[in-house]
């Protein structure tokens, strides 16, 4: 008469489960590198498009700005930008970006250009993590009134920006 087994063995029980747990320990260190790997890069890409969007509003800034040397300060990096509102009215912003512990802040309002102060300002943290920026003002003419326009350094990025608004 044959007999059958009907059951494993506790030593294929041990050695089966062992594997089991092996094999998870090993799917689920790879699992966890993943989410991380994934995480951090969705962050980064973030980062990456929030300092992409931080440039691309002060290039739209420093090219709608006047060309007329008596509304820059080419110190602090202040420059007057001319609008025009839904109402068809021309109204004047005086626009500054100023770095601070790595932080890009816009800073818009009423610039007394003779006196050099602000007569009233609201800052915008634009960006958080900025290593560097520089703001080098390109002029041309006789005495270099007229500003044609900006190299600016951001990061480790280098980019011109010519002034659209040709008023005088």
């Amino acid at each position: 008469m044959i007999v059958r087994r009907k059951a494993f063995t506790v030593l294929e029980i041990v050695v089966y489960l062992s594997l089991m747990l092996i094999l998870s320990l090993v799917l689920g260190r790879i699992v966890l590198q993943l989410d991380r790997y994934i995480l951090f890069s969705g962050d980064m890409l973030d980062v990456q498009l929030q300092k992409h969007l931080s440039s691309d509003c002060m290039r739209r800034d420093i090219m709608h700005a006047t060309s007329n040397r008596k509304f820059w300060d080419f110190e602090k990096f202040i420059f007057r930008k001319k609008i025009i509102t839904p109402d068809g009215m021309v109204v004047a912003k005086d626009i500054s970006y100023c770095l601070r512990d790595k932080k890009l802040f816009r800073v818009e309002g009423v610039y007394d250009f003779v006196r050099r102060s602000w007569v009233k300002k609201v800052s915008n943290l634009v960006f958080r993590g900025l290593a560097r920026m520089t703001c080098d003002v390109k002029r041309k003419g006789d005495n270099g009134d007229i500003v044609s326009g900006v190299w600016v350094v951001f990061d480790k990025e280098r980019w011109f920006v010519r002034l659209r608004n040709g008023e005088q």
